[in-house]
């Protein structure tokens, strides 16, 4: 989770769904479920770019020198 990293279409569609929330539970009569649009809200104010929570693993290896001199010599 990244703050402040969303892209602006993101944003707008956060304030877009915020306005969705706070104002259809005032139209149908229940007026506590606004509540549920302060999530959006804070979610759109900070940036926060939600991640799929895949992390690339880097692919460099780690190589270290072996020392013949230990091994028994083949003829």
């Amino acid at each position: 989770m990244k703050f402040y990293s969303a892209s602006f279409d993101t944003i707008i569609i956060r304030f877009y769904l915020m306005m969705a929330f706070a104002i259809s539970p005032l139209i149908i009569g229940t007026p506590y479920l606004a509540i549920l649009s302060v999530l959006f809200f804070l979610a759109a104010i900070t940036g926060v770019e939600f991640s799929t929570g895949k992390k690339q693993k880097s692919n460099n290896a780690i190589m270290s020198k072996i020392d013949n001199s230990e091994l028994p010599q083949v003829a």
